[in-house]
């Protein structure tokens, strides 16, 4: 995301009085079903404004095998085929052939998982994966690696280590829905 828009869009996300962050993983993808800014998309006449800021942001190729598997499953999920999404994600981390498209996986993957543990594992993986990455790319994820990070840690209890992650977030523009 350059510089420019990522300004834009955290003035714009600041300035809006509905700037809260989803508390589920927030969907990288501009596509119909998962946007950065669900909020916004939804406001009247911010839509084109909304989508604009989301497609600079993404860095990801639409034509990528991950990324194609990562939308299908994401279709799959709000349509309420929740176990059809589950497979897609598995088979997107299958499919993955470097750190920068497993962190997109383990991200999709970490949603759906049944124990809190798996969920936090998945989770860590992503980020593990972001940070070996060592270039640009990822830069846009990170927000919503922390936030999962923060939800993680906040559904097995441990409240400090859940803010340190929100706090994480929110210096990067996107608070977490609680603040």
């Amino acid at each position: 995301m350059g510089e420019t828009a990522r300004d834009e869009a955290v003035h714009w996300a600041k300035s809006s009085p509905r700037r809260r962050a989803p508390t589920r993983g927030v969907l990288w993808v501009g596509c119909d079903v998962g946007v950065k800014y669900p909020n916004e998309i939804s406001r009247p006449g911010r839509a084109k404004h909304a989508r604009r800021l989301i497609l600079e942001a993404q860095p990801m190729n639409p034509d990528n095998p991950v990324v194609k598997l990562c939308i299908a499953g994401t279709q799959a999920e709000f349509n309420g085929r929740i176990d059809a999404a589950r497979a897609l994600y598995r088979q997107a981390w299958e499919a993955a052939q470097d750190d920068y498209e497993a962190c997109i996986a383990a991200h999709y993957v970490a949603r759906h998982q049944p124990d809190p543990h798996e969920t936090l594992r998945w989770n860590r993986e992503a980020l593990a994966r972001a940070e070996a990455v060592g270039d640009g790319r990822v830069d846009s994820f990170y927000p919503s690696l922390y936030l999962n990070m923060g939800q993680s840690f906040e559904r097995l209890g441990d409240e400090a280590e859940a803010q340190r992650y929100y706090e994480m977030a929110a210096a990067l523009g996107v608070p977490h829905a609680g603040e």
